[in-house]
């Protein structure tokens, strides 16, 4: 992996209730680096929040040090609720893992810096995610 002082990641979810069927996706241009998935039977707050985890999962196994990591979301509800104006009410699963790997993380002397993105307002990064999250939601699980 190159070096790098700062890493951007852009997450995104989606869920269709036409298939029934939720996606999520990542993206850090440094790494040039894609993640993505789909679940069935889900929703759209649960796969902007899988977008982070997977986000999280990804920054722990490669083991980075002092670096500072820029997590992008136009989820006000992920990003409002990791900077501590919402409370956790729903979805305490994710959340859980979330905030385990998000202590565990910082620990290890990483900064993580959460950032409100407007979505459909022509960001290329967010847009990728979006296309991708959205692409997969509509693409129905057998």
């Amino acid at each position: 992996m190159k070096k790098c002082k700062e890493l951007n990641f852009y997450t995104d979810g989606a869920y269709s209730p036409v298939t029934q069927t939720g996606g999520w996706a990542v993206f850090c241009p440094e790494l040039s680096l894609r993640m993505t998935n789909q679940e069935r039977d889900t929703t759209n707050n649960r796969m902007e929040l899988t977008a982070v985890i997977n986000t999280m999962k990804f920054i722990s196994s490669v083991k980075l040090k002092n670096i500072v990591v820029n997590v992008y979301s136009d989820s006000l509800y992920v990003i409002n609720t990791l900077k501590g104006l919402y409370s956790i009410k729903v979805n305490l699963d994710l959340w859980s893992d979330a905030l385990n790997l998000i202590s565990s993380i910082c620990q290890q002397g990483i900064t993580i810096n959460w950032i409100h993105i407007k979505g459909h307002a022509g960001h290329i990064n967010n847009e990728i995610v979006d296309r991708l999250a959205n692409l997969l939601s509509q693409t129905k699980l057998k």
